[in-house]
């Protein structure tokens, strides 16, 4: 049996009982059979779905009234977005936090510091998404996050869409050391808030312990526009690793005097970060911070 997933509609699993197949437009052949479509999106059984993807990278678009013919042969059950199927639940606090950012800035090694969340990880193939549940001591309790990391799928940008949906937080990493990774946080702020809105964001600036740094503290401003708090971080070297979870986890519980009273089992560190060079680089954020914003709506690089 072949499971695939389609975006284009919120809650739902299609299960068919006979097999089937698609064909593709362009020469009617069919080019793949399968038994169980998965669906995934933001509106309700009325929006018709819009791109059907398979394993293989094949996309194919749908008519509105065959999507409808089709929707009326098939049988709907509700599933639940905060976690994969099969996933364990917990009887203490839990959120689902989506992690987004352009490929290589360091989203899947964050997450892995953390091993008890490495270690109990759940993979979903199918929409290319890894699942972390990170549990974290505080002085009300324990909570867990479950961390969405994209695994390196970044690049089919319509199905990002899927990762979204009831988010309840989430994190926007970028690369100090890439430039264009900066450059591409408004779209994935845009993308983000479509989908989830008024959830707590906290913006990340990653592999601050590498020394030929591109984006400079003063430079990143898109935070104060937006509203959302920012931390720089080192994934590798676990600086600042705690924060970006405390911060959320205070917004999430609406008390700011929150705090974690045990630290999370983390890998050891594989870089060692030069602290004095980044307290001056926590200086120069602070004190750009106490600065007008700039006028125009793009981060410049001087």
């Amino acid at each position: 049996m072949k499971t695939r997933v389609l975006f284009g509609i919120d809650g739902f699993a299609l299960e068919f009982f006979w097999r089937t197949h698609w064909e593709e437009e362009s020469d009617g052949e069919a080019i793949v059979d399968f038994e169980t479509i998965e669906i995934w999106g933001q509106e309700m059984v009325r929006t018709p779905m819009c791109c059907l993807t398979f394993q293989g990278g094949v996309d194919g678009d749908f008519s509105r009234d065959w999507t409808n013919e089709w929707l009326g042969s098939v049988d709907l059950r509700l599933e639940s977005y905060l976690a994969l199927p099969n996933q364990q639940t917990v009887d203490y606090p839990s959120f689902k936090l989506v992690i987004v950012g352009d490929g290589g800035t360091g989203k899947t090694t964050f997450v892995k510091r953390h091993l008890t969340g490495e270690f109990e990880k759940k993979y979903e193939p199918t929409i290319g998404v890894e699942v972390h549940p990170l549990d974290f001591f505080t002085n009300c309790g324990k909570i867990r996050f479950y961390c969405w990391d994209t695994a390196g799928q970044e690049k089919f940008g319509g199905l990002r869409d899927g990762y979204y949906i009831h988010g309840q937080c989430a994190i926007i990493m970028f690369d100090v050391t890439a430039r264009l990774t900066y450059k591409n946080v408004p779209t994935w702020h845009r993308d983000l808030c479509r989908v989830c809105e008024n959830i707590p964001i906290v913006l990340c600036g990653n592999k601050v312990d590498v020394k030929n740094r591109q984006v400079k503290a003063k430079q990143v401003t898109f935070h104060r526009k937006k509203n959302l708090q920012y931390y720089e971080i080192s994934a590798k070297s676990n600086y600042n690793f705690e924060k970006p979870f405390l911060y959320l986890a205070r917004k999430l519980a609406g008390d700011p005097n929150l705090h974690f009273v045990e630290s999370p089992a983390l890998a050891p560190p594989e870089v060692h970060i030069d602290l004095a060079a980044q307290q001056l680089h926590e200086a120069e954020l602070a004190q750009a911070a106490a600065q007008p914003l700039p006028d125009d709506d793009d981060d410049t690089f001087e």
